[in-house]
Protein backbone atom coordinates (compact mmCIF):
# COMPACT_ATOMS: atom_id res chain seq x y z
CA UNK A 1 0.00 0.00 0.00
CA UNK A 2 1.77 3.13 -0.77
CA UNK A 3 2.00 6.07 1.65
CA UNK A 4 1.16 8.86 -0.98
CA UNK A 5 -0.92 8.86 -4.33
CA UNK A 6 -0.62 11.92 -6.53
CA UNK A 7 -2.85 12.47 -9.00
CA UNK A 8 -2.53 15.08 -12.35
CA UNK A 9 -5.94 15.86 -14.20
CA UNK A 10 -4.81 17.75 -16.72
CA UNK A 11 -8.40 17.51 -18.92
CA UNK A 12 -11.59 16.68 -16.73
CA UNK A 13 -11.69 14.56 -13.47
CA UNK A 14 -14.00 14.47 -10.81
CA UNK A 15 -11.88 15.04 -7.25
CA UNK A 16 -14.42 13.45 -5.04
CA UNK A 17 -14.42 10.34 -7.19
CA UNK A 18 -10.54 10.33 -7.41
CA UNK A 19 -11.00 10.28 -3.12
CA UNK A 20 -13.78 8.16 -2.49
CA UNK A 21 -11.32 5.60 -4.43
CA UNK A 22 -7.83 5.92 -2.81
CA UNK A 23 -10.86 6.34 0.44
CA UNK A 24 -11.59 2.38 0.10
CA UNK A 25 -8.42 1.13 -0.19
CA UNK A 26 -6.83 3.27 2.79
CA UNK A 27 -3.74 5.88 1.07
CA UNK A 28 -3.16 7.64 3.94
CA UNK A 29 -2.05 10.64 1.93
CA UNK A 30 -3.43 12.10 -1.85
CA UNK A 31 -2.28 15.08 -3.79
CA UNK A 32 -4.36 16.19 -6.34
CA UNK A 33 -2.46 18.59 -9.43
CA UNK A 34 -5.82 20.31 -11.22
CA UNK A 35 -6.18 23.69 -12.75
CA UNK A 36 -2.49 24.62 -11.85
CA UNK A 37 -3.44 24.03 -8.40
CA UNK A 38 -1.90 21.07 -6.21
CA UNK A 39 -4.07 19.99 -3.02
CA UNK A 40 -2.81 18.22 -0.23
CA UNK A 41 -5.68 15.20 1.29
CA UNK A 42 -5.10 12.95 4.77
CA UNK A 43 -6.82 10.09 5.39
CA UNK A 44 -8.54 11.07 8.79
CA UNK A 45 -10.86 8.38 10.29
CA UNK A 46 -11.93 7.03 6.71
CA UNK A 47 -12.47 10.23 4.96
CA UNK A 48 -10.06 12.65 2.95
CA UNK A 49 -9.14 15.88 4.70
CA UNK A 50 -7.32 18.55 3.44
CA UNK A 51 -4.64 20.16 4.64
CA UNK A 52 -1.61 22.86 4.04
CA UNK A 53 1.42 20.56 5.15
CA UNK A 54 1.71 17.10 3.58
CA UNK A 55 2.25 14.60 6.43
CA UNK A 56 4.95 12.22 4.98
CA UNK A 57 6.49 15.04 3.57
CA UNK A 58 6.12 17.91 6.45
CA UNK A 59 8.53 20.33 5.28
CA UNK A 60 6.51 20.47 1.65
CA UNK A 61 3.32 22.91 1.63
CA UNK A 62 0.65 23.16 -0.97
CA UNK A 63 0.82 26.88 -1.28
CA UNK A 64 4.77 26.50 -1.84
CA UNK A 65 4.83 23.83 -4.15
CA UNK A 66 2.57 25.12 -7.12
CA UNK A 67 4.60 27.57 -8.34
CA UNK A 68 7.66 25.44 -8.94
CA UNK A 69 4.84 22.94 -10.81
CA UNK A 70 4.20 25.36 -12.88
CA UNK A 71 7.71 26.72 -13.62
CA UNK A 72 8.36 23.23 -14.68
CA UNK A 73 5.38 23.32 -17.10
CA UNK A 74 5.96 26.91 -18.40
CA UNK A 75 9.67 27.24 -18.47
CA UNK A 76 13.13 25.60 -19.70
CA UNK A 77 14.60 23.08 -17.32
CA UNK A 78 18.13 25.00 -18.19
CA UNK A 79 16.35 27.81 -16.96
CA UNK A 80 15.00 26.33 -13.52
CA UNK A 81 18.43 24.52 -13.09
CA UNK A 82 20.10 27.70 -13.32
CA UNK A 83 18.32 28.84 -10.36
CA UNK A 84 19.93 26.30 -8.03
Amino acid sequence: MPDLVVEVIFTSGNVENLKASYEIIGVSELWIWKNNQISFYTLVDNKYLEVDRSQNLSKIESSSLSPFINRGIQESPAIIKQDF
